[in-house]
Order: structure tokens, then C-alpha cells, then sequence
């Protein structure tokens, strides 16, 4: 029996529906497909649809899913009411979330959610924000998911590669259904962002430690304007490289040397005394 997306009479009933299941990977039903692992919706047995078409519940169907001995939480759609008596089908994603293993119990509750307008995505690695325009990829894997809740971390696939990203904020509520409406979308810097400026410093250090090692001078500023210390504790020449360029000669403006220039002047006016003698 598959859950069609249509509105169909409510029944009588006011209370919610809730049920407790077995859980198992979204791969264990007879009609996977590998893209509903990328999304959030999962199956039910033929009964949980006999009970929800006689309670007052909204389309599409949201669920809260809770894990009892964790007491963490997500919320889902649902795909079809096709599972074993007494099983629930979950994307893998979502078992990693909540901390469920193969037959955990789950408890499953419908809810009402309203409609998203804001949310705050997190990028694990700084690779995701390399691949071409991550915005619309992210867009396009939110068209598979039925809700988002606050503190999940959700799995975006592009070409062969899964790129995990947390929810940091949802808006109005925690919890929010991206059905049907438009939902603007913002970045924090990725996680990792802070780790790899730390490790490109340590490399930076590291290679630095090495030269001052082999007597080496690494300077930052103009030829030969700081002094350093070799390895051997003496004082390198604060004009080592410029002498190699120079001999050791100041240069003076427009690359003239000032010594070859002051050398010149006394030249010239020493021929010039010598023309002055009769």
C-alpha cells in the first residue's frame, strides 16, 4: 500500500498517532531505491496508514522520531507504508543521528509542523564550498527531505562523495517543513575552516624551525634589515643576501651605488683642481 500525497478525510479521532518500531536501514525494504538515502522519508508497515487515515493528520505526513534510550530526536516524511509488520525503515543518515543500531526500538510520533523560512547549514570541510555552486546542490538534495530539525547533520551527495552538513538554525520553529515553500538558505564558515588555518601555521612553523636549524635566515622584511641567529648561536650578517647581490655595496636611488657615486663627485673635482692650475 503506498502513501499517496493527497488529502483524504480525516477521521474522528483528535489524538496523534504514536507508535513504537523496530528499526532498520532504509536499504532492507523490497522497493529501495539508493536515492532514498539522501533523503529524510521512511516506510511503515500497512497498518500505521489503517491508523493514521482515521486520525486528523496534515499532507504530506510528518513524523518525530525519537530514540528512547537516547532521548535524541529527528523528524521525517514518509515514503510508503510497505514494511514488515512491527518495522520502520530509516535512511542511514538518520540511524546515525539517533544513534540506533539494527532492531533498536524507535518511538513514532505525527506532528504538525509549520513552514520553513530560514535555515542556517554548516559544512563538516572547507572541500564542500569547492565543488561548483554548492548553494544549488544543497537545493536540489533539500527536494528529496520533508523536514529539517535544529542540531541534525545531513548528508549532501554530489558526484561520487557525501558531504555532511549540520543544521545550525531553523526558523520559525526547530523543527520545520520544507514542503511547498520558500525557504532562504545561509552558510556558517565550514568546522574544519579553524583547523586548517591551524595546521597551515604549523607547517609554516615547522619549515621555519628547519632553516634556523641549517643556519638558514628567513626574513620577512627588506634585503638584510634584521638581524637573526644561526644555529650555532652567531649572529648572521644583517646584509647576508643583499651582499650576494651587491658585494656588499649600499645601494643609493635608482640602483646607482652611493660609494661608485660619491667616488665619481671626488673625481670630477679633482680634475677639475687640476685644469685650475696654470
Amino acid at each position: 500500500l503506498k502513501y499517496q500525497m493527497t488529502q483524504s478525510s480525516s477521521g474522528s479521532h483528535s489524538e496523534p498517532f504514536r507508535k513504537q518500531y523496530r528499526a532498520y536501514p532504509i536499504s532492507r525494504s523490497v522497493n529501495f531505491k539508493a536515492s532514498l538515502e539522501e533523503g529524510d522519508k521512511i516506510f511503515l508497515p500497512a497498518s500505521a496508514f489503517q491508523v493514521l487515515s482515521q486520525k486528523q493528520v496534515t499532507y504530506p505526513m510528518t513524523f518525530k522520531i525519537v530514540n528512547p534510550l537516547s532521548e535524541k530526536h529527528t523528524h521525517c516524511g514518509v515514503v510508503e507504508f510497505t514494511a514488515f509488520e512491527f518495522e520502520a525503515y530509516i535512511p542511514t543518515w538518520m540511524m546515525e543521528n539517533l544513534d540506533l543500531s539494527d532492531g533498536d526500538i524507535v518511538d513514532i510520533k505525527s506532528v504538525n509542523l509549520q513552514k520553513g523560512q530560514f535555515v542556517v547549514f554548516q559544512a563538516h570541510k572547507m572541500e564542500f564550498t569547492k565543488i561548483p555552486n554548492p548553494k544549488a546542490i544543497l537545493e536540489n538534495n533539500l527536494r528529496k527531505h520533508t523536514c529539517l530539525t535544529k542540531g541534525d547533520t545531513i548528508s549532501v551527495k554530489f558526484g561520487e562523495i557525501c558531504y555532511k552538513l549540520d543544521v545550525h538554525e531553523t526558523k520559525p520553529d526547530q523543527a520545520i517543513t520544507v514542503i511547498d515553500t520558500d525557504v532562504k538558505v545561509d552558510f556558517l564558515a565550514p568546522k574544519d575552516m579553524k583547523e586548517e588555518k591551524e595546521r597551515e601555521a604549523a607547517r609554516r612553523a615547522a619549515v621555519e624551525a628547519k632553516d634556523l636549524d641549517e643556519g638558514n635566515v628567513r626574513s620577512e622584511s627588506i634585503w638584510g634589515s634584521k638581524v637573526e641567529k644561526g644555529s650555532e648561536g652567531r649572529t648572521a650578517s644583517k646584509a647576508s643576501y643583499f651582499k650576494k647581490l651587491t658585494g656588499g655595496v649600499a645601494l643609493g636611488k635608482n640602483g646607482v651605488s652611493e660609494t661608485a657615486t660619491s667616488r665619481s663627485k671626488g673625481n670630477g673635482s679633482s680634475s677639475s683642481r687640476k685644469r685650475q692650475r696654470p
